[in-house]
């Protein structure tokens, strides 16, 4: 922490010196700027890496546990994809996809989407069949994310830090 701190300070402090105009500065006054706060700077790096050392540490903790709850999360969405798949098949078991009579002959004059519209399981096996799909596309598109958080919740919350910079 104290590096990343005193490398940031570094590339401001470059940054500003080089704003300058150069023709105003000559090397004997870069040098006594240079003297001058080279000390204040880096103990002012020193005191504010100190400084921010406990918190660091503990949102770095809290990082961790945060993969773990994460990757449940995850899994969580994959349940739901299960489940939502499972209730789909269930609704359409007694399905009727068709308009037909009591001897299962169709009506030639009543079109598909007819008998379709008006069967309130044919519906929910359409709905739950998409919610199904939506939730398993979403958890295999997250599964390095899910297992990651698992087996290696350091790695995930370094990610995070390094996200955040």
């Amino acid at each position: 922490m104290k590096k990343l701190i005193l490398v940031l300070m570094l590339f401001v402090v470059s940054f500003i010196a080089q704003a300058q105009d150069s023709t105003l500065v000559t090397n004997t006054n870069t040098e006594k700027l240079i003297d001058k706060y080279s000390a204040k700077l880096e103990a002012s790096i020193v005191s504010l890496a100190d400084t921010l050392k406990q918190p660091a540490e503990h949102v770095y903790k809290i990082l961790i546990k945060q993969q773990v709850i994460i990757s449940y999360e995850l899994l969580l969405i994959l349940l739901f994809a299960i489940l939502f798949g499972m209730t789909a098949l269930i609704f359409s078991k007694g399905s009727k996809w068709e308009d037909r009579d009591y001897y299962n002959n169709r009506d030639p004059k009543t079109p598909f989407w007819i008998g379709y519209a008006w069967n309130i399981k044919a519906t929910f096996t359409l709905i739950f069949g998409l919610l199904s799909l939506l939730f398993l596309l979403i958890s295999i598109l997250t599964m390095n994310r899910t297992f990651s958080g698992f087996l290696n919740p350091e790695y995930g919350a370094i990610k995070d830090i390094m996200k955040m910079l």
